[in-house]
Order: C-alpha cells, then sequence, then structure tokens
C-alpha cells in the first residue's frame, strides 16, 4: 500500500530521491527479514510436524525465500528508477 500524496506535491527531483530513499529502506527491512528467517528456519530443522512429519524447515523456509524474492523484486525498481506505485497506476 503507498500513500503518494505528499510525494506527488514534491518537484520531480525531489520526489524521485525520496522514492530511492523508500526503496533502500525497504530493501533494509527485507536484508533483516531474510537473516532472521533464515534463523528460524534452522531453528524449525530440529523439529517435526506432529501431524504430517515433515521437518518444520519447509514452511518455516517461506519467509527468507519470500524475502529473497521481494529484494530482488526493490533491486530492479531501484535500477529501473520506478516505485511499486508506478505499477498500479498502468
Amino acid at each position: 500500500i503507498n500513500v503518494s500524496f505528499f510525494q506527488d506535491k514534491l518537484p520531480r527531483s525531489v520526489g524521485d530521491v525520496l522514492k530511492v530513499i523508500i526503496l533502500l529502506m525497504q530493501a533494509d527491512f527485507l536484508g533483516i527479514l531474510i537473516w532472521y528467517g533464515f534463523l528460524y528456519a534452522n531453528i524449525g530443522m530440529m523439529s517435526k510436524s506432529p501431524a504430517m512429519g515433515i521437518s518444520m524447515i519447509i514452511p518455516y523456509i517461506a519467509v527468507p525465500v519470500g524475502g529473497i524474492f521481494s529484494i530482488f523484486q526493490v533491486i530492479v525498481l531501484i535500477i529501473t528508477g520506478k516505485s511499486s506505485s508506478d505499477f498500479q497506476e498502468g
């Protein structure tokens, strides 16, 4: 969800810098999510699901893997100079 009301009121150059800052903050958050997601998944390696008998690393690994895909998307947005709201408008 992106509310870009104030960002649209800024001059274009300031808005572009703000977009990059926001994307870098998203990348920072996703990096933390990936790091702790892998730590948590390693803890899940030691336990098994009582119902299915599978290692709990399988469902827990979804968080860091999703973070990796998301950080890849943020990198693409930084390189192309777009923000996530540009895809919602068009």
